[in-house]
């Protein structure tokens, strides 16, 4: 194989190909944590913190799936068949709060994945709204509309997009 820059190995056989996926997922985790936690509060119960966190977490949730659609969806092309692969994605693991989809352990179709992540971004754009970020460390709702207009842009909704956010 290959050693590139810093040393980094780039043979086929190799674990390089899992760490996005491997790390993206922690953050996942601590995402569903801090959901799980307070997704089951009533509206009346979520003070101003509490919907910060509640809506920063759903915005990291969406984030990293957005990244995982973008890196492990199989394109077409000449050099591998990617029939049987075609159109899926990566599991969806949801916090202990929510109902636990069918795709746990298999492959999300597209479709599917793209629908969770905007219904994350709808509850995050809710929790968030009036909401005025510390510092620039933690998402607002520019952020929430920027992942949106992405994922618009990923599943070729450029209709929607831009009745959404204006055209390009």
């Amino acid at each position: 194989g290959y050693t590139g820059a810093y040393g980094y190995n780039m043979a086929y056989n190799n674990d390089r190909q899992t760490v996005p996926f491997m790390s993206l997922y922690k953050m996942i985790k601590s995402a569903n944590d801090i959901i799980g936690s307070l997704a089951s509060l009533s509206e009346d119960e979520l003070n101003e913190d509490t919907r910060a966190y509640l809506g920063t977490a759903y915005v990291y949730r969406a984030l990293m799936y957005h990244d995982l659609y973008n890196m492990y969806l199989p394109a077409k092309n000449q050099y591998t068949d990617v029939s049987a692969v075609e159109g899926l994605t990566v599991p969806i693991i949801v916090s202990s709060a929510e109902q636990e989809t069918e795709y746990k352990t298999a492959r999300a179709p597209k479709e599917v994945l793209s629908a969770f992540v905007l219904a994350d971004l709808d509850k995050a754009e809710k929790l968030l709204d009036g909401y005025t970020p510390v510092s620039g460390l933690y998402p607002s709702l520019a952020v929430v509309y920027g992942i949106k207009a992405r994922m618009y842009m990923a599943i070729m909704d450029y209709a929607k997009r831009n009745r959404r956010f204006g055209a390009v």
